[in-house]
């Protein structure tokens, strides 16, 4: 009788290799499995991307050259650029599956007068998560003439943000048994204690938690000195005088969309949903 297994193990503390051919990897036991609904399509598509970190840190491996392939594309953050396979197609074969995550309203009835708060964001969140060996193939994309599959769960796969949501929430869950008050937003966590003495023990031993399984930290987006006023999923939260208001990044971020909105005569339904889901989360704090 197969044992389900831990999380412990499905954290994995590493990402890519290339291999050969021949070469399957990975456990089925201890790796994520698509949810499909349908039989998926082979793509075709070449196009440019950084690989370099991903086959140091084994997020993917090297394939041979009569593999299907994904496109991919490219985002930037913070000046860096992050892998995104283009899986738009791919997604409509996959289960649309339910799931909650952390909105606004709910972090700010989370706050308490007084909190000290720190701040932890993991390091590539989803490349914490492997890939059901059977399923790799379905995460394969084209570089420069050679062909390349995912180890790990990719960004732009439409369950990713589930998948990983399941797991942060099952990681938590011991550290939020005793007594922990942790609040979760994919790699983005704030962790709420009463004094600045306790909050720097609690930090530590969430640091301690997220070393045993094998998450990597993001010290340089992680604030781990407990302050009053800390800034978290674009809002300035003051615990001090209760007051939350959105940062001058994501107020310029607003104010430039609408901007983008009103010239155009006719826009399209990205930028529209982009607009309506910058205005909601506005919504929370500032009065309309």
């Amino acid at each position: 009788k197969r044992k389900k297994p831990s999380l412990t193990v499905i954290i994995l503390r590493s990402h890519i290799l290339p291999v050969n051919i021949s070469s399957t990897g990975g456990n089925a036991l201890n790796a994520h499995g698509l949810q499909f609904k349908s039989k998926p399509p082979q793509f075709q598509g070449i196009v440019p991307t950084v690989l370099k970190k991903g086959m140091q840190c084994n997020s993917f491996r090297k394939r041979s050259n009569n593999t299907p392939a994904l496109g991919i594309d490219r985002a930037r953050k913070d000046g860096g650029l992050r892998p995104i396979l283009n899986l738009k197609k791919f997604n409509h074969h996959l289960k649309r599956l339910p799931f909650r995550m952390l909105c606004l309203s709910t972090l700010l009835t989370f706050i308490r007068q007084g909190d000290w708060f720190t701040t932890v964001d993991l390091q590539d969140a989803y490349f914490h998560i492997p890939i059901h060996k059977d399923h790799k193939k379905y995460l394969r994309f084209y570089f420069q003439g050679n062909a390349y599959e995912y180890n790990v769960l990719p960004f732009g796969l439409s369950l990713a943000p589930r998948t990983f949501t399941k797991c942060m929430d099952a990681a938590l869950i011991p550290l939020r048994r005793q007594g922990l008050r942790i609040a979760n937003y994919l790699d983005n966590w704030v962790i709420c204690s009463p004094t600045e003495q306790q909050a720097r023990s609690n930090t530590k031993v969430v640091l301690a938690h997220l070393q045993k399984l094998g998450l990597t930290l993001n010290s340089k987006k992680s604030c781990l000195t407990p302050t009053r006023v800390v800034t978290y999923l674009g809002l300035t939260l003051n615990s001090s005088i209760m007051r939350a208001s959105l940062t001058p990044q994501r107020q310029s971020v607003l104010k430039e969309c609408l901007s983008e909105f009103l010239k155009k005569e006719q826009v399209t339904v990205m930028l529209g949903r982009r607009l309506l889901g910058l205005m909601a989360a506005a919504s929370q704090v500032v009065p309309l």
